[in-house]
């Protein structure tokens, strides 16, 4: 049982996120989601009791992949400065998608509150102990709210020019460059 209410869940989340992407946000219903899923509306509500709690279920999982694929990013990247591009290149394949709904519903516990502990904790592993930790903070801080303000607002660059440029503004501050 357990097994098919995650997998419902999923199916449903999927759904959402594909309704984000398709539609402008005011289009964003429980309606178009169940639609989307093929579940009844009272299946979606089962899960998720509200609007605000099916976005926040897709941006939780968004934030999971996130979280996960940062990781790995970093403990296969040769050297941080391709782990830095790596990861924006993630974080914008996982968020673009959905910044109309992110203009729209962001919140102060935005990827930032949750993801700069963790981009710090990496940036300190991968810059060792001769960067100061205030400095790895503001990096990771930077990081983050650059990856954000690409998020929110694309300006047409592809992906790879975004990465070197975040990389190119926070790399120095983590090699004494």
């Amino acid at each position: 049982m357990a097994s098919s209410t995650a997998d419902t869940a999923s199916r449903i989340l999927d759904a959402a996120l594909s309704v984000m992407e398709s539609t402008e946000p005011s289009r964003f219903t429980i309606e178009a989601v169940s639609r989307s899923a093929g579940l009844s509306r009272q299946t979606v509500y089962r899960y998720f009791d509200s609007g605000h709690a099916l976005r926040r279920g897709v941006f939780d999982r968004q934030v999971k992949r996130f979280h996960a694929g940062l990781r790995d990013r970093f403990s296969v990247a040769d050297g941080l400065a391709e782990a830095m591009r790596d990861t924006v290149k993630l974080a914008l394949g996982l968020f673009t998608p959905l910044n109309p709904v992110l203009r729209q519903w962001q919140t102060a516990d935005a990827t930032h509150e949750r993801s700069t502990p963790l981009v710090r904790e990496l940036f300190a592993d991968q810059a060792g102990p001769a960067v100061p930790a205030h400095t790895v903070q503001s990096a990771a801080d930077t990081f983050v709210r650059l990856i954000e303000s690409y998020v929110l607002t694309p300006d047409g660059l592809t992906d790879r020019q975004i990465a070197d440029r975040i990389t190119a503004v926070v790399l120095p501050s983590l090699i004494g460059d």
